[in-house]
């Protein structure tokens, strides 16, 4: 039988190189190597507060084609602002909320990013409970040794007070 006949006819069947799919590339390697993850706690003593406005200038600064994507549980004071990417403006929160703090889901993507408040009654893995920060971030392969040192460093996050707390970059993928 002809090659021809044998992937379709039509020139878009299964082609000898493995790339069934008609987009010209092998499907022998995985696509994780594309990408970097960094996982980032930021732990603290009971009640401790993540330093918004520098993480509002990391947010801010983070090179959409270096970092691709960070996800992040955290807690914050209730006095201090966050906002989402497309407003001046705080993201608000329960004004029948009385509570010192506020914990958030952030959710950064190439250069935007939105703060949504937790209900105080969700139960979070016990990774994450009751640590300031948990974060994940997917970067460009070969830009995670720059930003573990960047966050290493200090500057980005940071315990908001005087309280130093303990960050723990690891690189996971």
């Amino acid at each position: 039988m002809s090659p021809t006949i044998r992937n379709g006819g039509d020139g878009h069947g299964h082609k000898e190189n493995g790339d069934s799919h008609g987009h010209g590339h092998d499907h022998s390697h995985d696509h994780q190597s594309e990408v970097e993850v960094l996982s980032v706690s930021l732990r603290g003593s009971e009640g401790a507060f993540v330093d918004a406005p520098k993480l509002m200038k990391l947010l801010e600064a983070a090179p959409k084609d270096e970092i691709y994507r960070i996800k992040s549980v955290l807690t914050t004071s209730s006095s201090v602002e966050v906002y989402n990417s497309d407003q001046t403006a705080s993201v608000l929160t329960t004004p029948s909320d009385p509570s010192p703090s506020t914990r958030y889901i952030l959710n950064w993507a190439f250069g935007r990013w939105t703060f949504t408040p937790m209900e105080k009654a969700i139960n979070e893995h016990e990774s994450s409970d009751g640590t300031p920060l948990r974060m994940t971030m997917i970067l460009a392969r070969y830009e995670s040794a720059k930003w573990k040192k960047k966050l290493e460093v200090g500057g980005l996050l940071e315990l908001d007070g005087n309280e130093l707390g303990e960050l723990t970059v690891t690189k996971i993928a």
